[in-house]
């Protein structure tokens, strides 16, 4: 019994006819540019909201101790922050901190309204 066993390197596919002989290289899967930006793009569209909501987490206000202060006639927000904020700290980060306590959309107060100001 004869062994049909050729000596060809490994993974080559070796076709036989009519006496003549070719060997023919193993195909290779081969990304092109398109394939690699499809690939990329499936990538990032799994990763961003993973990292999107890690953040969001960390980015989660802390609770703030608060006390209520009612506006008196002529007072402004600028009077209020100037009188509650910390040594060192700018007037407008106070203002700012104030707005988004309180959720005003501008600086402009009524007299009588009621606001939150941080604890201090």
């Amino acid at each position: 019994m004869t062994s049909n066993i050729s000596s060809q390197p490994l993974g080559t596919t070796s076709m036989q006819s009519a006496g003549a002989s070719l060997t023919v290289p193993p195909l290779r899967s081969r990304l092109t540019r398109r394939g690699r930006l499809i690939i990329t793009v499936l990538l990032l569209t799994l990763i961003v909201p993973v990292v999107s909501a890690a953040a969001d987490v960390v980015k989660q206000p802390q609770p703030v101790e608060v006390v209520l202060h009612v506006v008196a006639p002529g007072e402004t927000l600028w009077e209020i922050a100037q009188a509650t904020k910390p040594p060192g700290k700018g007037i407008w980060d106070e203002i700012t901190n104030i707005k988004r306590l309180n959720d005003l959309p501008t600086s402009a107060l009524s007299t009588g309204q009621t606001i939150l100001l941080p604890a201090r």
